[in-house]
């Protein structure tokens, strides 16, 4: 991702990516919008301090290490298990080429549950 700037006041990430990906809107409320807010440094911008945040929170909670990007995928695999549209996926995960986000559903359980 080039850059996050988070907007505290309308509840929302502003998401500039890298790689040619689609630019995106996030909207974020409760526990999420909070932890954003822990993360944020300097206020309002998403940094590698998110990193090491991150990290330091999985670690007191006594999970194993985690960052940013593993939240991401663990986010598009929910989704797409959940049965959301590939395509909505796509646009909110910010990907440019769809056989991207196809990934997330061809691991997806939910064919296993019948």
């Amino acid at each position: 991702m080039n850059g996050i700037k988070s907007d505290f006041t309308r509840a929302h990430l502003d998401v500039r990516r890298l790689k040619g990906g689609i630019a995106s809107v996030h909207p974020i409320q409760g526990d999420e919008l909070r932890a954003v807010r822990y993360v944020a440094e300097p206020p309002g911008h998403l940094s590698l301090l998110a990193n090491a945040r991150v990290a330091a929170a999985s670690k007191r909670a006594g999970l194993p290490y985690a960052n940013p990007h593993m939240l991401r995928h663990t986010c598009g695999h929910l989704l797409a298990d959940a049965g959301h549209d590939t395509r909505r996926l796509q646009l909110w995960l910010g990907h440019a080429d769809i056989k991207h986000t196809a990934h997330y559903g061809e691991l997806s359980a939910k064919p296993f549950k019948d």
